[in-house]
C-alpha cells in the first residue's frame, strides 16, 4: 500500500471517529439536577421544580421518546423551553410538535426565542409555541400562584440578535 494510500486511510477514520462525535454530542440528552437556594423564595415555593430545554434546532422528537419521559420522570411544576426550536426554517417546527403538545399534558410550558428561531421566523414560530399550549413569554412575565404566595416568571427575548427587554420582561412594581 502506498504512503499517499495510508495517509489518505488515516485521514478518512479520522474524519468517521469525528462525525460520530459530533453526532453523538449533538444527539445526546443531558439531565443534570440543579438544588438552589433562593433568598426571599416564598415558602410555597419550596421545592418547585423546573425543567429547562433548549435548542432543539428542528429535530424530529418523538411526542413519548426519550425527551418525554426525561422530563415526564422529573416530575416538574413547570417546563421553561429556552429557544432555537428550528435551525434554518419555520418548517422544522413541525418536527416538535408533538413532543410540545406532550409536554404542555405534564404541566405548564413557559418559552422564550432563541437567535435560530428570529433568523427563521419568530413570528409563526411564536404562533406555534401558543397553539402547543405553552405561554410565550418573550419580554413579559407571568405570576406563579400557591397558596397565597406568588412568584414572578419573567422571560427576556434572544439577547444574541438584539430582542432582548429585560425592563418590558420584569412587572412596573414589586406585585405587577
Amino acid at each position: 500500500m502506498s504512503r499517499l494510500r495510508i495517509v489518505f486511510l488515516i485521514l478518512a477514520v479520522a474524519a468517521l471517529a469525528c462525525l460520530g462525535w459530533v453526532l453523538y454530542e449533538t444527539n445526546r440528552i443531558v439531565v443534570e439536577r440543579v438544588d438552589l437556594s433562593v433568598a426571599g423564595l416564598p415558602a410555597a415555593f419550596e421545592g418547585f421544580r423546573i425543567v429547562q430545554l433548549t435548542d432543539f434546532h428542528g429535530r424530529r422528537l418523538d411526542p413519548a421518546g426519550p425527551v418525554f419521559r426525561a422530563v415526564s420522570a422529573a416530575e416538574p411544576d413547570i417546563i421553561a423551553l429556552t429557544g432555537d426550536y428550528v435551525r434554518r426554517t419555520t418548517a422544522e417546527f413541525a418536527n416538535i410538535t408533538g413532543l410540545l403538545q406532550a409536554l404542555s399534558e405534564i404541566c405548564p410550558v413557559y418559552a422564550v426565542s432563541g437567535n435560530h428561531d428570529h433568523w427563521a421566523g419568530w413570528e409563526q414560530i411564536a404562533a406555534g409555541l401558543a397553539e402547543c399550549g405553552a405561554a410565550v413569554l418573550d419580554n413579559a412575565h407571568v405570576m406563579l400562584r400557591r397558596a397565597d404566595e406568588c412568584l414572578i416568571l419573567a422571560g427576556v427575548g434572544d439577547p444574541h440578535t438584539r430582542h432582548d427587554d429585560l425592563g418590558a420582561a420584569l412587572p412596573a412594581g414589586p406585585t405587577g
